[in-house]
């Protein structure tokens, strides 16, 4: 039987339409294998796997958070400082092993739980955040940072929009921020200042993770997708990780950390 001739150019215009707009979002995206946080990345970027080696038997894991300069001026990136136990001169491979080494801890903080990693000559970071969503893996660029101030002074209208984090373990994850601590105690000896408790999923590894604002160019949310850094996942497994704010960070390392044009920020 014929099909009718109006019905076939239907399907056929929509079928090209479709195609049409196949191609657009695999242009604007790359498709998100399991392991995309454990790849290695040159620029490194917040988001992503990085080793940390103590000695030939223990090597942790744990999540690069974002592009920073310290009191020196040297580019390097943040992570969290228990991943290093805290020790200066420790090498950082991302991802894992030792043809890896993107450069040595130099400098920490207890008091935020982070440390600066010092990116060896040839290695550059880049203000950006890992973001693994709706099946596409972005690079959100950064364009700004939220200090603890400005977090509490608007808690209200910060607390109700979505927060996520993306750690090299669990991807990334979203949910709130519920709770606010100027001192968090974390257990014995631990004090952490300026922190933030959240409902973004996390698990071992994810420590370091950069947590984040999604806004997007236009109003209407059609636009360019871009973060604004909140904070840092310290700790706290499964639905109510520790978020170390990033004024805390820049603080207690003496860090400044930097947006997608290398604008320092804190």
């Amino acid at each position: 039987m014929k099909k009718p001739e109006n019905l076939t150019k239907k399907r056929v215009i929509l079928l090209v339409i479709s195609l049409l707009l196949i191609a657009n979002t695999l242009a604007l995206y790359t498709v998100v294998s399991a392991n995309d946080a454990q790849k290695k990345y040159r620029p490194v970027i917040g988001g992503i796997e990085a080793e940390v080696y103590w000695n030939w038997f223990q090597n942790p894991e744990c999540t690069l958070t974002f592009h920073a300069q310290n009191s020196q001026g040297a580019e390097g990136m943040v992570s969290a400082g228990h991943c290093a136990d805290y020790t200066n001169g420790r090498s950082v491979r991302q991802p894992y092993g030792a043809n890896n080494e993107i450069g040595v801890v130099n400098g920490y903080s207890e008091y935020s739980d982070s440390m600066f990693i010092d990116l060896n000559p040839g290695i550059h970071g880049a203000g950006k955040v890992l973001h693994l969503y709706n099946g596409y893996a972005q690079q959100l660029p950064v364009y700004n940072y939220i200090s603890w101030n400005s977090m509490i002074a608007y808690w209200d209208a910060y607390s109700s929009y979505t927060v996520y984090k993306t750690g090299w373990r669990t991807g990334t994850t979203a949910g709130q921020l519920q709770a606010y601590y100027y001192v968090y105690y974390n257990g014995p000896g631990e004090l952490l200042h300026m922190v933030y408790i959240a409902t973004t999923y996390s698990y071992y590894g994810d420590s370091g993770a950069p947590v984040y604002f999604v806004y997007y160019d236009e109003p209407d949310g059609e636009g360019a997708p871009y973060a604004r850094g909140v904070g840092m996942i310290s700790g706290g497994l499964y639905s109510s990780p520790i978020v170390i704010s990033t004024t805390s960070i820049n603080y207690y390392n003496n860090v400044h950390f930097l947006d997608y044009w290398g604008y320092p920020w804190g």
